[in-house]
């Protein structure tokens, strides 16, 4: 018989339910204190975090690579008290390869001194695709070492299962929204004004404009969409926003080549942005595209609802609960999507 996963309405409750009285959790990897308005981590403790000082139960502590040893000592010291919750468990490139025996290491150590963990199951593989078969190998591990498997939607349950070995109702499953991100909305004109004067753009007031924001990666399928629509008869303009995430030159070749001679229309700024540049940002778009291959949570998409963005997806992983929602349009195809194209360009 199936079990429905619990819902918990902040994470503190999710916490209570692999502790009865947690006092700290150890968090990997860091919080980007520096970035509050943009860190997922920092998003999903905000409430914790900005607490007064003295009104708080609960601590939070983030482990930097190095700091995971710091595991075994709280264990240690505070094994009925302490939780373990950890995010993004992967690694990428050959630096992070070798530190994976020391982290290992320290959550056995954590896991066989009977203290909890919750994982976070951002997305099951590795946006790079690479060493497929070992992330497989890490994640199930993983996942029967935790406590607590956290997943953003209930609509996300189903393939994690598979994919991790674990029964869809087993109790270590939980639901807990993704948090949301504090917005602050400007109007258009000014917003876009700002985004050209930034950026050196020259993006009409008046066009209709399409926003792809974030790191830049092969898995956001940015050059096929760029490729798309420049195969129908449209005139809106679309504006490409984030830094080259490591590893991704490749990706970033792949855009140029199909901007091509359509910088008029296709702007192409691939440089880290400062946080206190997202609201012009966001507010100078109509829509906000997704055109991911493969994806489970999306912070780009809870971000994009934090502004009340129109947003276009694949019916994939978490825009699957979107599907009703007003000012969303999802697709399965390129037919679809090249369909969605047409009709926003001539409502």
């Amino acid at each position: 018989m199936s079990k429905v996963p619990t819902h918990y309405d902040s994470v503190e409750e999710l916490y209570s339910s692999v502790v009865d009285s947690p006092k700290l959790v150890l968090v990997a990897p860091r919080i980007r204190r520096s970035y509050p308005l943009t860190d997922y981590l920092y998003a999903l403790y905000r409430d914790i975090l900005e607490r007064p000082t003295g009104s708080n139960n609960l601590t939070i502590l983030d482990l930097s690579p190095i700091g995971h040893f710091r595991m075994v000592y709280h264990a240690l010291t505070s094994r009925e008290t302490v939780i373990l919750h950890y995010h993004w468990f992967e690694f990428q490139g050959l630096k992070q390869l070798l530190a994976l025996p020391y982290k290992l290491l320290c959550i056995s150590i954590f896991s066989f001194l009977n203290t909890r963990i919750v994982w976070t199951v951002h997305n099951l593989q590795p946006h790079d695709r690479k060493y497929l078969r070992l992330h497989l190998i890490l994640h199930q591990w993983l996942a029967k070492k935790a406590d607590k498997l956290h997943l953003h939607s209930p609509s996300l349950l189903d393939r994690s299962s598979d994919y991790l070995k674990i029964a869809s109702n087993s109790a270590k499953w939980g639901i807990l929204e993704h948090p949301e991100f504090p917005s602050k909305q400007i109007p258009k004109s000014e917003a876009l004004a700002h985004i050209n004067s930034l950026f050196k753009l020259n993006i009409p007031s008046n066009a209709l404009l399409l926003l792809l924001f974030g790191n830049i990666s092969e898995y956001k399928g940015i050059d096929s969409f760029i490729s798309l629509s420049k195969s129908i008869p449209t005139s809106f303009h679309v504006l490409i926003a984030g830094p080259i995430k490591i590893g991704q030159q490749h990706t970033h070749q792949k855009i140029l080549d199909a901007i091509g001679s359509d910088s008029d229309r296709y702007h192409y700024h691939p440089y880290f942005i400062e946080e206190k540049h997202y609201s012009y940002l966001l507010s100078s778009a109509d829509y906000c595209v997704f055109n991911y291959k493969d994806i489970l949570s999306s912070g780009g998409a809870a971000m994009a609802k934090s502004y009340n963005k129109a947003i276009i997806a694949p019916r994939i992983g978490m825009f699957r609960d979107l599907e009703d929602k007003p000012n969303v349009l999802l697709f399965s195809s390129e037919h679809e999507l090249k369909s969605i194209l047409k009709r926003i360009n001539n409502p």
